[in-house]
Formats: structure tokens, C-alpha cells, sequence
């Protein structure tokens, strides 16, 4: 089409009223730099907090099960989950926040 009329033709026209469908690149990149962000952030917990919460989130485990495979009580395992989930949340806050801070310079 575009030797045709030797020249660029828009998206628009070559696409008309159909856009492409799927994610875009940018959406593709964008969320695997978050997961990146975000594996980084697990690999900081310490051991037992990171395997609770690898089991619970990735491995679809529940509470008890996870307990069962620890050797620890229902209740630690709760315990984990909620603190590897507060410093989740802390780390990724803070790199957000360093992230915009190097943005502006």
C-alpha cells in the first residue's frame, strides 16, 4: 500500500476503522519492568517470609497447606504473609518515590 502510493500512509488509513487489536509494546514492556520491580522486592524479604509468600501468591497454597510444608502453626504463617506484604508494599513505595525523584533530575 505504502509503495503504491509511494509515501507514509497514517495508521489510521491503513487500519481504517478496525485499530490493531492486542496489548502494545509499550504495555508489554511496561508491565514486565513492573514485575521485575516487584520480583526484586520478594527476593529482599527474609527466607521465611519470601517462601510464605511465593507459596500463598504463586503456588495457590493456603494458609493451612502452607503451615503443613513449613512445620509452623497456621497462625505464624498469617503472621508472614501480612509482614512480607507491609515491606512489599514499603519497598515498592520507596522506589517509586526514588524513581520520580531521578525522573525530575
Amino acid at each position: 500500500m505504502c509503495r503504491k502510493n509511494k509515501r507514509e500512509q497514517p495508521a489510521e488509513d491503513i487500519y481504517e476503522n478496525d485499530p490493531p487489536k492486542g496489548r502494545s509494546v509499550m504495555d508489554e514492556v511496561l508491565d514486565r519492568c513492573r514485575q521485575q520491580e516487584l520480583y526484586r522486592a520478594i527476593e529482599g524479604l527474609p527466607v521465611k517470609q519470601r517462601t510464605a509468600l511465593v507459596l500463598y501468591y504463586y503456588n495457590d497454597m493456603s494458609a493451612r497447606e502452607i503451615a503443613q510444608v513449613m512445620g509452623c502453626l497456621e497462625g505464624t504463617v498469617k503472621s508472614r504473609l501480612f509482614t512480607a506484604r507491609k515491606k512489599l508494599k514499603e519497598s515498592l513505595v520507596k522506589e517509586k518515590q526514588f524513581e520520580e525523584k531521578e525522573a525530575v533530575l
